[in-house]
């Protein structure tokens, strides 16, 4: 139990077998660095990709990618973790047991993922309302929209 405790979670342990070759660099340097360090500090560091993924924890001390370098940076996050994709099903009902309408397999990396199901939910929420007699069907996006970003400012 006590080499439990001392144990890295997951997502910071280093994938067995990867390397940094397996993470898109040019994403790592276009679009992650970018959101989590300032741009003062990006013009004044004059550090190695490595040092910086390192910095950051996406790299173990042995220069091994941790879990979250990999399915947040990968090439092909699957390859290292097959499970890694967001399953979309929509069924012709309302019980898990009815005839599957569309389904989905989301898969990429983790801010790939999110995006593609943003966009999936937002063309598929709709709830009925019966009007005197008439069915309408109301997009939800906007109260998903709302729903999103309550969460993200909390």
């Amino acid at each position: 139990m006590r080499a439990l405790a001392n144990a890295p979670p997951f997502d910071a342990r280093g994938v067995v077998g990867a390397s940094v070759d397996d993470l898109d660099m040019l994403r790592f340097q276009l679009e992650y660095l970018p959101k989590v360090v300032s741009a003062e500090v990006l013009r004044e560091n004059q550090r190695e990709a490595a040092a910086q993924l390192q910095a950051l924890r996406l790299l173990t001390p042995a220069g091994r990618p941790t879990a979250t370098a990999v399915l947040t940076l990968g090439k092909d996050p699957q390859y290292r973790f097959p499970c890694a994709y967001i399953q979309f099903v929509r069924f012709d009902g309302a019980e898990v047991t009815d005839p599957i309408k569309d389904q989905m397999k989301i898969d990429g990396t983790l801010p790939d993922q999110l995006r593609q199901l943003d966009m999936v939910l937002k063309a598929n929420i709709a709830t009925a309302l019966d009007k005197g007699g008439e069915t309408h069907v109301k997009n939800r996006t906007i109260r998903f929209s709302r729903c999103r970003n309550s969460r993200a400012t909390r």
